[in-house]
């Protein structure tokens, strides 16, 4: 479909998710033998429609919160990761908990809602798409539960690819102090954050921040821009999702 194939693209180019994963979970290298899967558990947050798929993995003292990108879902995502073999449902392949139980991590994967105008455009509210829904507050609260749910989690990490990423970009200007670490993929910030009355100004509350952006990406446009103040996007991706599309320039 005229959606999903350009993020089919970039998501392939992107395979360094999984290489983000490994840079906020570093250490604990995997000398255990194999072990039988761990428990996938669905969980929601009153007040919010979004469906949310846990990893648990015994003794975690990390979660990590992955955001799809626009037109994704939270069953791609785990696949992009390196973490599950079907893309289409989610998984529960043992490699899976495997790899979470040697980084001590476990995975909160939510899943992205869409405007009525562009029931494929699963995305987030980051000033550059619009999902229909506060997902600020969402992952405000969602941030909550999890450190409410498991005591043993000491630090909570979001990761987004694509519109995830801006999304992350948005939650560490405007809400830095909801997660520990902060890792963006291909996904810089909104050109709405220039404006007088959008600031990123997180402050004294700033967690530390990765922004991630391949040199070669076809949809950001960045070739041989890596200097200019903005980055304009592919119009044919605009195109697919305009009923969902608030921005198409985003800054460099």
């Amino acid at each position: 479909g005229r959606v999903s194939r350009p993020h089919v693209r970039w998501r392939r180019r992107l395979g360094s998710l999984a290489a983000a994963a490994a840079l906020v979970a570093c250490g604990g290298g995997s000398g255990e033998a194999p072990q039988a899967a761990g428990p996938l558990v669905a969980i929601s947050v009153p007040g919010y429609p979004h469906a949310i798929d846990v990893y648990e993995s015994e003794g975690a003292t990390r979660a990590i919160v992955v955001l799809h990108g626009g037109g994704g879902n939270k069953s791609s995502v785990v696949s992009q990761l390196g973490l599950s073999s079907n893309a289409q449902a989610s998984g529960t392949d043992a490699a899976t908990w495997d790899w979470l139980r040697a980084q001590h991590t476990m995975l909160v994967v939510p899943q992205g809602e869409h405007v009525a105008a562009q029931p494929r455009a699963f995305t987030w509210s980051n000033y550059a798409m619009r999902s229909g829904q506060d997902d600020k507050g969402f992952l405000q609260a969602l941030a909550a539960q999890i450190r409410a749910r498991y005591a043993a989690v000491r630090q909570l990490v979001l990761v987004g690819h694509s519109m995830g990423g801006m999304m992350t970009n948005r939650m560490w200007c405007e809400s830095p102090a909801t997660f520990d670490l902060h890792v963006a993929l291909s996904g810089p910030a909104s050109s709405t954050f220039s404006a007088p009355a959008t600031p990123c100004a997180p402050g004294s509350a700033a967690r530390p921040y990765m922004a991630i952006v391949g040199d070669s990406d076809e949809i950001l446009r960045n070739g041989g821009a890596w200097e200019a103040e903005t980055w304009t996007l592919d119009p044919s991706v605009v195109s697919a999702s305009a009923g969902a599309w608030l921005n198409d320039v985003l800054l460099g």
